[in-house]
């Protein structure tokens, strides 16, 4: 995966691995790029996803209003505009040409495809411990499809995520975090990629590509993280093509 280096151009990085017909990538901050809720009056996300859907020649773009839940909504042509800015966290549908996008700065952005269904996740700590990739797999079985193929982008790595006992605690209510700790110069850190991987192949998705970029200390990407409440937002899509 290698990203685009046309200076006028929105930076992508691509999975390669996708069957055929299937797009997918990460669009990162390069070039000025900051798609933080485009489908409020935010008129530099506006801009950006205008770049963005010209470039790839898409005209229906999705993304939700994220709030680090494990809520997917089914979306397709018929719906789609009322889908476009409500809450959640995941968009699963089996549109054609309808790009579905998920804004990170941090968390982790997975995109899923089956045979017939696409789904794209908004995979922070609390979405993954609460079971999005699970209740997205659960969607999958119910239209008679199933994720095989994953792709995650760029999110925090290991060693950038320092969390405390608060932290700790909230996890517990969900799941075992030992398995994700490790401790570092008296500090405690948790490796999200690590979970995301697992819940993947607990549900058998037999292909898992991963971008390996941390976003915090690649200033390519937004990171909340590293710049607080001024971040942008880094922005993945996925979509089926037509014939």
């Amino acid at each position: 995966m290698s990203p685009c280096r046309d200076v006028m151009s929105i930076s992508l990085h691509s999975g390669v691995m996708a069957s055929d017909g299937i797009t997918v990538f990460m669009a990162d901050a390069q070039n000025g790029a900051d798609y933080n809720k485009p489908y409020s009056d935010n008129q530099l996300s506006r801009q950006s996803c205008e770049r963005l859907k010209k470039q790839i020649s898409v005209e229906n773009l999705i993304t939700l209003d994220q709030r680090h839940s494990a809520d997917i909504t089914e979306v397709n042509a018929m719906n789609f505009t009322s889908v476009n800015g409500s809450a959640g966290d995941g968009l699963f549908s089996s549109g054609i040409e309808l790009a579905l996008g998920i804004m990170t700065a941090d968390c982790f952005p997975v995109m899923l495809a089956g045979k017939k269904y696409i789904a794209a996740l908004h995979c922070g700590w609390r979405g993954t411990v609460k079971g999005i990739i699970d209740n997205a797999a659960a969607m999958f079985a119910e239209h008679g499809d199933a994720p095989e193929y994953a792709y995650i982008g760029a999110g925090i790595s290991k060693d950038a995520f320092c969390v405390r006992d608060d932290f700790i605690a909230e996890v517990k209510r969900y799941i075992d975090p030992e398995k994700y700790l490790s401790e570092k110069n008296r500090g405690r850190f948790f490796d999200l990629a690590r979970l995301i991987k697992d819940r993947l192949k607990y549900h058998n998705v037999g292909i898992v590509e991963s971008l390996g970029v941390c976003s915090y200390r690649d200033k390519r990407f937004h990171s909340y993280r590293r710049d607080g409440k001024d971040a942008g937002r880094s922005l993945s899509v996925i979509y089926r093509r037509g014939h």
